[in-house]
């Protein structure tokens, strides 16, 4: 009698048991016959994120049920009611679906498809099969393995015999030779995604889709010659870098010089037909397959005058003024002037087109700042402009150091001074003179300038209101 009521036990700790098992894979839209054996005589049966398409009648401790899983990997369960009211579940991990991200991406062999423009090129590119998943899992649950992919290319671009619209996705594998063709694909990328391999009509894989940049480089085009000034007569430039197969059409910016003989070959004589000092363009217009690309270089005919000098008070008090003028072609030396004489340059040397001149310490006072250029022509008339320097400062600058917004506000105490003080215009420049942000302003007290996309070091910012500038300088911390 004891024997018999342990074997009782024993029978009623075995689990149900269901066939095909839980532990195969299975694709999402198919209606599996599943065949249960169970410890309890059965009532009902459901799906819990899936679809139970025929179940039979309450009765016995086997069953056989009809099931489609969704398209949705994520586990789905099937609920078994016994017929005493408790239940059994059987839970499906292993959905072979793309409606979820997956554990790993796709990892192509090649980080960026390099193909020189006007040229057809050829780009193996391969990655091992990623996995199925299931989603909301922890730790990750990964099975089996994907072997079905397609590829979206650029129009004109092909794998294999097949030629991409630049719509359509191109089905294969995780190996593929992708063909360029002469033109397309500048600033584009190639797609990969995996393809759910049970049928048409399933999620495709947009969220384990993966692009690889494709670079079409231009060719690196330069225009030289033996001097960018032409003193008297003509100089030959010449333009390297074409393709084979580019042609190119030269042209001038004015009719002081002119072109002698060939006009589209790649080595162009520029003639000067005037003594008037200024500056011509020359353009080679290059044209390769599709492409076209203007390459100017700038020519000096004689000595031009420079630009007149712009400037920036850094601070009177540490007695700094950035003085800047436009470079002019083939410039051997920059002459610069103050109060009409001669600087004299620490330590000898010749002068560039920026210029940091040492000022007395003192306010309230203009300076006459000029500069002549020196080329292989000769020297040139002066261009000259004044800077005044003045006593008050009206605009106080913070925080400094800054990181990404720099505010300016009229200082009120001075205003008794300056009445009409107020913000027209803020820019900024580095240490060289160059001019890195400006923006406009209608008369505020207080501006904010953002300055988020400036490196970190040291500028200066200059506020202008009327005819009346204050620079001084910031800290940029990154």
């Amino acid at each position: 009698m004891i024997l018999f009521c342990c074997l009782i036990n024993v029978a009623d700790a075995q689990q149900p048991t269901i066939s095909p098992s839980e532990n195969n894979e299975y694709c999402p839209n198919t209606e599996y016959t599943f065949t249960v054996s169970l410890t309890k005589e059965y009532y009902s049966v459901n799906g819990e994120n899936c679809y139970v398409s025929q179940s039979p009648p309450p009765g016995g401790k086997t069953i056989t049920f009809k099931g489609i899983f969704y398209d949705n990997n994520s586990k789905q369960t099937f609920h078994i009611v016994y017929s005493d009211g408790s239940s059994y579940d059987f839970k499906f991990k292993k959905i072979k679906s793309l409606f979820y991200p997956l554990c790993a991406p796709i990892q192509p062999n090649v980080g960026v498809i390099v193909s020189p423009r006007c040229e057809i090129t050829t780009t193996p590119v391969s990655f091992n099969n990623i996995q199925w998943a299931t989603a909301f899992e922890s730790p990750a649950f990964c099975f089996g393995s994907i072997t079905t992919y397609e590829y979206l290319l650029p129009g004109g671009w092909s794998i294999g015999a097949t030629i991409s619209n630049g719509t359509d996705w191109i089905p294969g594998n995780n190996s593929a030779i992708i063909k360029s063709d002469l033109a397309n694909g500048v600033d584009d990328w190639v797609y990969i995604r995996p393809v759910n391999s049970c049928g048409p009509g399933l999620v495709e894989g947009q969220a384990q889709t993966v692009k690889i940049p494709i670079s079409r480089p231009a060719p690196a085009l330069a225009i030289a010659g033996n001097q960018s000034a032409i003193c008297s007569g003509c100089e030959t430039f010449n333009i390297s870098g074409m393709s084979a197969g580019a042609t190119v059409q030269w042209s001038l910016s004015n009719n002081d010089a002119s072109i002698s003989g060939c006009s589209d070959c790649n080595t162009v004589t520029v003639c000067r037909n005037s003594s008037v000092n200024k500056t011509v363009v020359l353009t080679a217009t290059v044209t390769h397959c599709s492409f076209t690309y203007p390459v100017e270089y700038t020519i000096a005919l004689g000595t031009p005058e420079p630009d007149n000098p712009g400037f920036m008070l850094i601070d009177p008090i540490m007695g700094k003024l950035l003085a800047k003028t436009h470079p002019v072609p083939g410039a051997t030396q920059y002459k610069w002037y103050k109060d009409g004489q001669l600087f004299t340059y620490p330590g000898g040397g010749t002068g560039s087109d920026i210029l940091l001149f040492p000022i007395p310490k003192i306010c309230d006072v203009t300076y006459n700042i000029g500069v002549e250029v020196v080329n292989a022509c000769g020297t040139s008339s002066r261009a000259q402009s004044w800077v005044y320097v003045p006593c008050d400062e009206y605009f106080i600058v913070s925080p400094n150091p800054a990181t990404t917004d720099v505010s300016v506000t009229v200082d009120e105490n001075k205003l008794s001074k300056n009445t009409k003080a107020s913000i027209q215009e803020i820019r900024i420049y580095d240490l060289n003179g160059n001019l890195k942000k400006i923006q406009k302003f209608n008369n505020l007290k207080r501006a904010i300038i953002n300055t988020t996309g400036l490196r970190g070091g040291t500028y200066l910012i200059e506020i202008t209101n009327g005819t009346y500038k204050e620079s001084k300088q910031i800290i940029i911390k990154k």
